[in-house]
């Protein structure tokens, strides 16, 4: 049985606005990657139902809620950093500017994971938000201490109701079709 055994690529697109069906349409030209990409966590969350008839249960059923999304990350670009925190980027005095009133955009996020012994699993999250949560530094010492940034988000459904929808592969199989916004 083949398991999950490390990550290969995280890409995002923001979404410019939603078509008269309710899905989201990208923006193809800014499509970015996530560079020095660790780890990903994503937890689905579900709710549950009852029917209830003749003071007994007659049915349970379950259903997905969202995602909640970890990145791991190195190091972030500051203008994706800006973009995924609906903050202000001035490329000239290359300053982050982040107010009160920031409003997080939507993104499209498709991520490419390893399976062992050869294979890969690609996760597409239609519509998510995201926020740069974690920055850490310390002294250095005799030794340097590897520091993170996190992404923390939240994966929601689309206006057709897909949360995730994942495809398993050989590595040899043609994944293009998959591996891009659409």
């Amino acid at each position: 049985m083949a398991r999950i055994t490390g990550v290969i690529d995280a890409k995002v697109a923001k979404i410019t606005s939603y078509g008269t069906d309710g899905a989201p349409v990208y923006d193809k030209d800014n499509i970015f990657t996530l560079k020095q990409f660790i780890s990903f966590t994503g937890t689905k969350n579900n709710t549950s139902t009852q029917w209830y008839s003749n003071d007994s249960v007659e049915e349970t059923f379950a259903s997905i809620v969202d995602y909640d999304l970890e990145i791991v990350l190195g190091d972030i670009e500051p203008k994706l950093e800006a973009l995924m925190n609906g903050s202000d980027y001035d490329e000239t005095t290359k300053v982050l500017t982040e107010k009160s009133n920031d409003v997080q955009p939507e993104f499209g996020l498709i991520v490419c994971l390893s399976k062992s012994p050869k294979g890969r699993v690609f996760k597409k999250f239609p519509r998510c938000t995201f926020s740069v949560s974690t920055e850490e530094g310390e002294t250095k010492t005799d030794s340097i201490t590897d520091k993170t940034r996190t992404l923390t988000g939240k994966a929601i459904p689309s206006g057709d109701g897909v949360t995730c929808q994942t495809k398993v592969t050989d590595t040899n199989m043609n994944t293009d079709d998959f591996y891009t916004f659409d």
